[in-house]
């Protein structure tokens, strides 16, 4: 039925008069009384809850205001905010998403806080989406940041703040709101010790990552760490994959040399580190050293030699204290 002031207005009997003014004699006002007091007129706002629970009140820092309300997302609907990415991000274990607006004397700043199912994860989406030369800010675990662009990780949480324009509100005041909802963030629990004992001889900088899945394109490959090499000109990876057991290990290590062999060449004698090894020309990957310690797979790929790749993966073993020599 489509809408009819007329009619509207026609409703309004003499009896609904009446009652009308009966309610206002009964629990309003009475005539010579003081007004009620504006704060008592006024409903309380909701606290945030959920994710929303990590953004700043209204002025707090100095000068921010929110001017787009909180929108909460799902692992379901989360497409709906981030096509093309959210599988990406699914993948990371983010079950739960919030977009949020403030702004700063005049400039817009969109946040987007991401929340992964622990703080490895959430540290794996930040080192997906890191540039290759970070601009370092003292925000969360780490973060860093460039025109218009202030992103950072902490406990389980990945947060992106995107100003629109590239000259305000400025880093300062950027920096000042990331902090604000850091402060707020849970500290979570600390990275495993597989992502500190990389060797730092030529290692690239920023380059340890998490790679959630299909590490080395092996579907039994998974949760594996990644890190850069360059040595001269030579460039070469380090991967790290963990295993439940020293079987699982076993059994994964010799499906991945059935892999290499297929198409390429094993070598022999194996490599002596670790408890078993073999070296081999991928021809996917190139030169291959792949090592099991323990329950713990560690792969060095293009490496300049068999002997440069079993050094580096030795050097790491000795700093995870898992050379079993």
């Amino acid at each position: 039925m489509s809408y009819n002031p007329g009619f509207m207005r026609s409703r309004l009997t003499i009896p609904a008069l009446i009652l009308a003014v009966g309610l206002g004699a009964c629990g309003g006002a009475q005539p010579g009384s003081a007004p009620p007091p504006a704060s008592a007129m006024r409903a309380a706002a909701p606290a945030d809850t959920g994710l929303a629970a990590y953004l700043p009140a209204a002025g707090a820092p100095a000068g921010w205001t929110r001017s787009k309300p909180p929108q909460a997302y799902s692992a379901d609907n989360l497409w709906e905010f981030i096509d093309g990415a959210a599988e990406t991000y699914v993948g990371f274990g983010v079950q739960d998403a919030l977009s949020a607006g403030y702004t700063f004397g005049g400039a817009d700043v969109s946040i987007e806080i991401y929340e992964a199912s622990d703080s490895l994860h959430a540290f794996g989406i930040y080192t997906q989406e890191r540039a290759p030369a970070p601009q370092a800010v003292p925000v969360g675990a780490e973060g860093y940041a460039n025109s218009n662009v202030l992103v950072f990780w902490k406990g389980p949480c990945y947060v992106k703040l995107i100003a629109a324009s590239a000259d305000k509100p400025g880093s300062a005041a950027l920096a000042a709101l990331a902090s604000a909802i850091s402060e707020k963030l849970p500290a979570g629990a600390p990275l495993p010790g597989e992502l500190t004992a990389y060797p730092q001889k030529n290692l690239v900088p920023h380059s340890i990552k998490l790679v959630p899945k299909d590490v080395l394109g092996q579907s039994y490959f998974a949760n594996g760490f990644e890190a850069g090499y360059q040595d001269g000109p030579v460039a070469s990876r380090l991967i790290v994959i963990p295993c439940a057991t020293p079987a699982e290990a076993t059994a994964s290590l010799g499906r991945y040399r059935a892999f290499v062999g297929q198409g390429g060449k094993v070598r022999t004698p194996s490599p002596r580190v670790g408890d078993e090894a073999f070296a081999a020309d991928d021809r996917y990957s190139g030169r291959v050293v792949a090592v099991r310690s323990g329950a713990t797979l560690v792969i060095s790929v293009g490496a300049a030699s068999d002997a440069a790749g079993s050094a580096l993966i030795a050097d790491y073993l000795r700093a995870r204290r898992l050379d079993t020599r």
